[in-house]
């Protein structure tokens, strides 16, 4: 995969592209912005310790290029991304887990 230059951000421009009612649509590069993990009550009350690992879940847009770019490459499904990034990338997600669920893993992937 290859970034695409947009030209410098500009604010105004980008606020305007977020909008479907946006009249002057332009070119600029893509400010950065959070991104957020949100679950029902019912979710949250069923499965707390999903919860609770999405809390911790982080990585970079380095890495998340670098998995789909080889998820594209391989032809690879979205089970196969997923296992290849948790054999690959140990030291992203192993501090999202407790210690026996890093253990547990860790021995699955070994």
């Amino acid at each position: 995969m290859v970034a695409v230059d947009m030209g410098p951000i500009k604010p105004e421009v980008a606020a305007c592209n977020a909008r479907p009612d946006c009249a002057t649509p332009g070119q600029t590069g893509w400010p950065p912005a959070t991104v957020l993990t949100a679950v029902t009550p019912a979710f949250a009350t069923r499965d707390p310790q999903i919860v609770e690992l999405m809390k911790h879940v982080q990585f970079s847009n380095d890495v998340m290029g670098k998995l789909l770019a080889w998820e594209e490459d391989n032809k690879a499904t979205a089970d196969e991304a997923a296992a290849y990034f948790l054999s690959n990338y140990k030291d992203v997600w192993k501090d999202w887990l407790g210690e026996d669920a890093r253990k547990k893993l860790s021995a699955v992937l070994n």
